[in-house]
Formats: C-alpha cells, sequence, structure tokens
C-alpha cells in the first residue's frame, strides 16, 4: 500500500491481509471476507477515502471501503443512489454489531446474577 495520510488510521492496518483479500469466495475465505467487510463497515474512520482511491486508481481486486471488487462492475459509488447503498449497508453493520454486543452483555449480566 502506497504511504497514504488516509491509509494511517485505516482500521485494516496490522489486520490479516486475506482478511481483504481471500483466496476464494466460500469456506474460511468467505468468513475472511466477511470479517473484512465488518471492519470497514464498523470501524474505519477512513472508509469513504479507502473507496475514492479504489475508484481512481482502478483497483480491481481485494475490498475497499466495504466492498469488495469495487471497480469490476460500475462506479455506482459516484451515484447518489450508490452513495446511499453504502451508507445504508455501514448502518446495517453497525445496527448488527450494537445488537450482538448486546446480547452478550445481557447474557454476561444473567450469568452474574444466577452465580451471584
Amino acid at each position: 500500500m502506497p504511504d497514504l495520510p488516509w491509509y494511517r488510521k485505516a482500521a485494516c492496518r496490522g489486520r490479516p491481509l486475506e482478511w481483504w483479500y481471500p483466496n476464494g469466495t466460500k469456506g474460511i475465505a468467505k468468513e475472511h471476507l466477511e470479517a473484512g467487510k465488518r471492519i470497514c463497515n464498523t470501524e474505519c474512520p477512513v472508509r469513504q477515502e479507502c473507496l475514492q482511491y479504489a475508484f481512481q486508481t482502478g483497483e480491481k481486486f481485494g475490498t475497499w471501503g466495504g466492498l469488495a471488487g469495487v471497480v469490476a462492475g460500475e462506479q455506482e459509488h459516484l451515484t447518489e443512489r450508490g452513495k446511499a447503498r453504502a451508507e445504508q449497508e455501514q448502518a446495517s453493520e453497525r445496527s448488527m454489531a450494537r445488537r450482538n454486543w448486546l446480547r452478550r452483555e445481557q447474557a454476561a449480566a444473567q450469568r452474574r446474577r444466577q452465580a451471584g
């Protein structure tokens, strides 16, 4: 990855490369891809910059800004519909992460009450 100012803040830094460039689309590769996309969509403060970089440079492989294979198809994210869809996907991922966290917290509280 080139030395870009926004990349220094990227959530993918220091994480396994196969989460953004999986070897295949099934089994563990699919799990890796989903893990990478989830991190992009819920944790990354530079998601938009990353996606813009992918389009500007013609990246055809990997996950960029939470989307896999972003340049392989039309550059839909540049349209208002594409931006809205990306924001909706990001909100959905965040909502799912919050629900999962809440379930874990509720289960832990219940275990504490039962032990207690």
